[in-house]
């Protein structure tokens, strides 16, 4: 087990911060979400999804067997079983 980094995220381990950089589009609805205007910098938040919901982003599938532990938003673990 290793503890997880900006690196090492799963697909739907979005890093801290990273929605605030411009507003999320959603890619199936005529949705924009504007973290920066939803949320405070204290705010964690984590979207945990089975494909990518966002046409402007990045996101990195995980593979199969690969797995992570969440605590309060933050991915405290992932590994490889």
């Amino acid at each position: 087990m290793t503890g997880c980094s900006a690196s090492a995220r799963p697909s739907w381990c979005r890093s801290p911060g990273a929605c605030a950089v411009w507003p999320a589009r959603l890619k199936d609805v005529d949705l924009i979400v504007d973290f920066q205007t939803e949320t405070t910098p204290n705010d964690v938040v984590t979207v945990i999804a089975t494909e990518a919901l966002t046409e402007n982003e990045t996101w990195t599938r995980y593979e199969p067997g690969q797995w992570a532990l969440w605590r309060h938003g933050e991915c405290v673990s992932h590994g490889q079983s």
